[in-house]
Protein backbone atom coordinates (compact mmCIF):
# COMPACT_ATOMS: atom_id res chain seq x y z
CA UNK A 1 0.00 0.00 0.00
CA UNK A 2 2.95 2.42 -0.11
CA UNK A 3 2.89 3.39 -3.47
CA UNK A 4 -0.35 4.82 -2.81
CA UNK A 5 1.90 7.77 -2.18
CA UNK A 6 1.68 8.60 -5.71
CA UNK A 7 -2.51 8.13 -6.16
CA UNK A 8 -4.82 10.98 -6.30
CA UNK A 9 -6.42 10.35 -3.47
CA UNK A 10 -8.84 13.64 -4.46
CA UNK A 11 -10.95 12.13 -6.55
CA UNK A 12 -13.00 9.72 -5.96
CA UNK A 13 -12.41 5.65 -5.85
CA UNK A 14 -10.74 3.21 -4.29
CA UNK A 15 -6.93 2.02 -3.52
CA UNK A 16 -6.97 -2.06 -3.37
CA UNK A 17 -4.08 -3.92 -2.04
CA UNK A 18 -4.01 -7.59 -3.28
CA UNK A 19 -1.27 -9.31 -1.70
CA UNK A 20 -0.73 -12.15 0.20
CA UNK A 21 1.55 -11.38 2.94
CA UNK A 22 -1.21 -9.87 5.53
CA UNK A 23 1.28 -10.62 8.07
CA UNK A 24 2.79 -6.96 7.01
CA UNK A 25 -0.46 -5.82 7.90
CA UNK A 26 -0.76 -7.40 10.69
CA UNK A 27 2.67 -6.02 12.28
CA UNK A 28 1.85 -2.47 10.89
CA UNK A 29 4.55 -0.68 8.90
CA UNK A 30 8.01 0.05 10.19
CA UNK A 31 9.15 3.23 11.71
CA UNK A 32 10.96 4.28 8.29
CA UNK A 33 7.85 3.68 6.02
CA UNK A 34 5.65 6.15 8.40
CA UNK A 35 8.68 8.93 7.48
CA UNK A 36 9.13 8.50 4.09
CA UNK A 37 5.63 7.74 2.85
CA UNK A 38 3.86 9.82 5.25
CA UNK A 39 1.13 11.22 2.54
CA UNK A 40 0.38 7.40 1.47
CA UNK A 41 -0.86 6.60 5.25
CA UNK A 42 -3.33 9.48 4.61
CA UNK A 43 -5.50 8.20 1.83
CA UNK A 44 -8.05 5.03 2.64
CA UNK A 45 -6.61 1.70 1.08
CA UNK A 46 -8.69 -1.58 1.48
CA UNK A 47 -6.43 -4.90 1.89
CA UNK A 48 -6.87 -8.08 0.03
CA UNK A 49 -5.30 -11.04 1.20
CA UNK A 50 -5.15 -13.46 -1.37
CA UNK A 51 -3.08 -14.52 -4.67
CA UNK A 52 -3.21 -12.63 -7.81
CA UNK A 53 -3.87 -16.04 -10.07
CA UNK A 54 -7.14 -15.60 -9.35
CA UNK A 55 -8.37 -12.23 -8.47
CA UNK A 56 -12.30 -12.22 -6.59
CA UNK A 57 -12.57 -8.95 -8.39
CA UNK A 58 -15.65 -8.44 -11.22
CA UNK A 59 -14.50 -8.08 -14.84
CA UNK A 60 -13.66 -4.42 -16.04
CA UNK A 61 -13.75 -2.77 -12.76
CA UNK A 62 -10.45 -0.97 -12.10
CA UNK A 63 -8.95 1.55 -13.67
CA UNK A 64 -4.97 0.61 -13.32
CA UNK A 65 -3.42 -2.03 -11.91
CA UNK A 66 0.12 -2.18 -10.73
CA UNK A 67 2.33 -5.06 -10.10
CA UNK A 68 5.61 -4.18 -7.87
CA UNK A 69 8.71 -6.68 -7.85
CA UNK A 70 6.36 -9.69 -7.44
CA UNK A 71 5.57 -11.92 -10.59
CA UNK A 72 8.85 -13.56 -9.65
CA UNK A 73 7.04 -14.66 -6.80
CA UNK A 74 4.40 -15.47 -8.48
CA UNK A 75 3.71 -19.63 -9.38
CA UNK A 76 2.06 -18.44 -12.31
CA UNK A 77 2.77 -14.98 -13.49
CA UNK A 78 1.41 -15.35 -16.91
CA UNK A 79 -2.14 -16.26 -15.15
CA UNK A 80 -1.41 -13.03 -12.62
CA UNK A 81 -1.01 -10.96 -15.91
CA UNK A 82 -4.29 -12.44 -17.25
CA UNK A 83 -6.56 -11.65 -14.61
CA UNK A 84 -5.37 -8.08 -14.25
CA UNK A 85 -6.38 -7.75 -17.63
CA UNK A 86 -9.73 -9.48 -17.15
CA UNK A 87 -10.16 -6.69 -14.24
CA UNK A 88 -8.80 -3.97 -16.06
CA UNK A 89 -11.70 -1.67 -17.63
CA UNK A 90 -11.32 -0.63 -21.53
CA UNK A 91 -8.55 1.60 -21.58
CA UNK A 92 -7.31 0.81 -18.26
CA UNK A 93 -3.25 0.90 -17.39
CA UNK A 94 -0.75 -1.64 -16.52
CA UNK A 95 2.25 -0.67 -14.25
CA UNK A 96 4.76 -2.98 -13.94
CA UNK A 97 7.91 -2.51 -12.08
CA UNK A 98 9.91 -5.82 -12.26
CA UNK A 99 13.69 -7.16 -12.27
CA UNK A 100 14.40 -7.71 -15.66
CA UNK A 101 17.93 -9.35 -17.47
CA UNK A 102 18.73 -11.25 -20.01
CA UNK A 103 22.14 -12.37 -18.59
CA UNK A 104 21.99 -15.56 -17.69
CA UNK A 105 22.37 -16.27 -13.80
CA UNK A 106 22.81 -20.17 -13.88
CA UNK A 107 22.18 -22.01 -10.81
CA UNK A 108 23.00 -25.76 -10.77
CA UNK A 109 20.52 -27.86 -11.47
CA UNK A 110 21.05 -29.55 -7.32
CA UNK A 111 21.09 -26.34 -6.14
CA UNK A 112 17.63 -25.28 -7.69
CA UNK A 113 16.33 -28.63 -6.91
CA UNK A 114 17.59 -27.46 -2.92
CA UNK A 115 16.23 -24.60 -3.13
CA UNK A 116 12.24 -25.89 -4.05
CA UNK A 117 12.56 -28.54 -2.09
CA UNK A 118 12.35 -26.45 0.46
CA UNK A 119 9.17 -24.78 -0.51
CA UNK A 120 7.41 -28.24 -1.11
CA UNK A 121 4.21 -26.70 -0.80
CA UNK A 122 5.03 -24.69 -3.61
CA UNK A 123 6.41 -28.05 -6.08
CA UNK A 124 2.54 -29.78 -5.09
CA UNK A 125 0.94 -26.93 -5.92
CA UNK A 126 2.56 -26.42 -9.48
CA UNK A 127 1.65 -30.96 -9.71
CA UNK A 128 -1.43 -30.83 -8.94
CA UNK A 129 -2.33 -28.41 -11.90
CA UNK A 130 -2.87 -29.45 -15.22
CA UNK A 131 0.33 -30.05 -16.97
CA UNK A 132 2.54 -29.79 -13.60
CA UNK A 133 4.99 -31.44 -14.13
CA UNK A 134 5.97 -30.77 -17.47
CA UNK A 135 5.89 -27.04 -15.93
CA UNK A 136 7.86 -27.85 -13.28
CA UNK A 137 11.15 -29.80 -15.13
CA UNK A 138 10.77 -26.96 -17.98
CA UNK A 139 10.78 -23.75 -15.77
CA UNK A 140 12.34 -24.86 -12.48
CA UNK A 141 15.17 -27.46 -13.10
CA UNK A 142 16.40 -26.68 -16.45
CA UNK A 143 15.75 -22.88 -16.72
CA UNK A 144 17.79 -20.35 -14.28
CA UNK A 145 16.03 -18.64 -12.16
CA UNK A 146 17.76 -16.84 -9.26
CA UNK A 147 17.71 -18.38 -6.12
CA UNK A 148 15.22 -16.91 -4.01
CA UNK A 149 12.91 -16.54 -6.66
CA UNK A 150 10.41 -18.78 -8.58
CA UNK A 151 10.65 -16.87 -12.16
CA UNK A 152 13.69 -15.12 -13.76
CA UNK A 153 12.29 -12.79 -16.40
CA UNK A 154 13.98 -10.71 -19.48
CA UNK A 155 12.56 -8.08 -21.05
CA UNK A 156 11.01 -9.80 -23.90
CA UNK A 157 9.78 -12.34 -21.75
CA UNK A 158 7.62 -9.80 -20.01
CA UNK A 159 6.68 -8.24 -22.99
CA UNK A 160 5.64 -11.20 -24.23
CA UNK A 161 3.47 -12.24 -21.10
CA UNK A 162 1.44 -8.72 -21.56
CA UNK A 163 1.09 -9.07 -25.50
CA UNK A 164 0.08 -12.81 -24.65
CA UNK A 165 -2.90 -11.62 -22.17
CA UNK A 166 -3.96 -9.08 -24.68
CA UNK A 167 -2.21 -5.25 -23.75
CA UNK A 168 -0.93 -3.17 -26.36
CA UNK A 169 1.12 -0.09 -26.56
CA UNK A 170 3.49 -1.53 -24.52
CA UNK A 171 6.66 0.67 -23.15
CA UNK A 172 9.43 -0.41 -20.74
CA UNK A 173 12.20 1.73 -19.65
CA UNK A 174 15.27 1.01 -16.82
CA UNK A 175 14.10 2.53 -14.03
CA UNK A 176 17.14 1.55 -11.59
CA UNK A 177 20.38 0.60 -13.32
CA UNK A 178 21.53 -0.58 -10.08
CA UNK A 179 19.42 -3.92 -10.20
CA UNK A 180 18.04 -4.22 -13.46
CA UNK A 181 14.43 -3.18 -12.30
CA UNK A 182 12.36 -1.86 -15.39
CA UNK A 183 8.98 -0.45 -15.25
CA UNK A 184 6.31 -1.34 -18.17
CA UNK A 185 3.08 0.19 -18.64
CA UNK A 186 0.71 -0.89 -21.23
CA UNK A 187 -3.02 -0.39 -22.30
CA UNK A 188 -6.05 -2.72 -21.76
Amino acid sequence: GLFRQWWDGEKPGLFVVHDPGVERFLKGPHQSHHKHYERAFSLPMIFVDGFGENLPYRDEVFDSCLIAAALDHCLAPQEVINEAYRCLRPGGLMIIFQHSDSVDMTISFLKRLKVLLKRMQNVLFIFFRPGGAQFFIKYYLWNSPQQYHLHHFSKEDLTHMMTHSGFTRIHCQLVSEFDNVYGYEAKK
